[in-house]
């Protein structure tokens, strides 16, 4: 049996992650969407959360919360979902292509809650390397891509993801396929989501001279059409936009645990291709 998403549809109930019987939190990544309707007056929202499977989030090696629990099985939570535009679990190839846009920044001050820095992406790549299953491996069905995500910024900054299968579960970055919300009827219209997950070296350009190297496993997702959006002309259709929950200095002793709860961000990336 492979990964399977349980999400919840209309009039249902939404599954409990099983770790909850034996922990009193889960971790869950994804995104959250605000978009203000300029005719309404209104603010909408789109909302994909994801807690993976055992091998991403209780490995008796890395996790603070360590067990079998799920082995196969993960868990999305899904909104909206309405009889005109229901979201349709689905198992969809990752997408892939140059980066064009946005930007690499740093987490907020805590005391101003202000970005440190932002620094525009100069160029990138986000290249599809192969489907499978994860929970348990095997080639069917291909619910998670494995892609290698690459960008630098125009100050020296620099991430890429790095393979660090088997000893750990991550192959770059695995993207694990959600589903789509069918048309346009609310927002955010004809999209399809999903979550990604990977180890980066992330180079920060704006510490100093030199560009301080960093080991991160960043959570984050990625989304595909829906609402059109444009910039200086360009359609833009891809998003993946992640940020680091586990950071360490190039150089530092590893420190465990590595996974399973929230922890501080440094670096966020946002790439548009």
């Amino acid at each position: 049996m492979c990964t399977r998403s349980a999400a919840s549809t209309l009039n249902a109930t939404c599954p409990q992650p099983t770790c909850t019987d034996f922990w009193p939190t889960a971790f869950y990544y994804g995104y959250i969407d605000y978009a203000f309707d300029c005719a309404t007056g209104g603010w909408e929202s789109a909302l994909v959360l994801f807690h993976g499977c055992d091998k991403f989030q209780h490995d008796q090696a890395i996790s603070d919360k360590p067990g079998t629990y799920h082995p196969t099985i993960s868990y999305a939570l899904v909104a909206p979902t309405t009889t005109a535009n229901p979201f349709i679990p689905a198992v969809l190839p990752a997408p892939g292509g140059a980066v064009f846009a946005e930007a690499i920044r740093n987490a907020a001050n805590p005391v101003t809650l202000a970005c440190t820095n932002e620094e525009r992406i100069q160029q990138g790549q986000i290249t599809p390397l192969g489907q499978a299953c994860a929970c348990p491996f095997s080639f069917f069905p291909p619910q998670v891509t494995a892609r290698r995500v690459e960008a630098t910024g125009m100050c020296g900054s620099s991430y890429r993801t790095i393979n660090t299968f088997p000893n750990f579960p991550w192959f770059e970055n695995m993207t694990t396929s959600i589903g789509s919300w069918s048309t346009g009827a609310n927002y955010p219209g004809p999209e399809s989501a999903w979550v990604d997950e990977g180890v980066f070296l992330h180079y920060d350009g704006c510490a100093g001279p030199v560009p301080v190297g960093y080991a991160e496993i960043k959570y984050g997702a990625t989304t595909a059409q829906g609402y059109p959006a444009a910039a200086a002309g360009v359609v833009i259709d891809k998003m993946t936009d992640m940020v680091d929950n586990y950071a360490i200095k190039l150089g530092d002793p590893l420190l465990l645990p590595m996974v399973g709860s929230a922890r501080p961000t440094h670096h966020l990336i946002y790439n548009t291709y």
